[in-house]
């Protein structure tokens, strides 16, 4: 799973309302389809799905404690 990091582009390069985005690797857990990232502002986790495996993710910004659920027979595309 990627998470992007907003970072702004010096003055000398902005252009009005620019900037760049940088990604990184927060997990090395598999996934057929990871979507629909969802930040628990409260709670200071991020949860997403994986559509074809019929799970529901979640971890800490920086990876850790990762925690998953499935839902067998299930189809699961996003949730609120």
């Amino acid at each position: 799973m990627h998470v992007p990091n907003a970072t702004h582009v010096p003055n000398e390069r902005r252009t009005k309302g620019t900037f760049m985005v940088e990604t990184r690797i927060l997990t090395e857990a598999k996934m057929s389809m990871g979507e629909g990232p969802l930040w628990d502002v409260d709670a200071e986790r991020l949860h997403w799905v994986d559509i074809f495996e019929a799970k529901v993710y979640q971890c800490a910004l920086d990876g850790g404690d990762l925690k998953s659920w499935k839902f067998p027979g299930q189809s699961i595309s996003a949730f609120a």
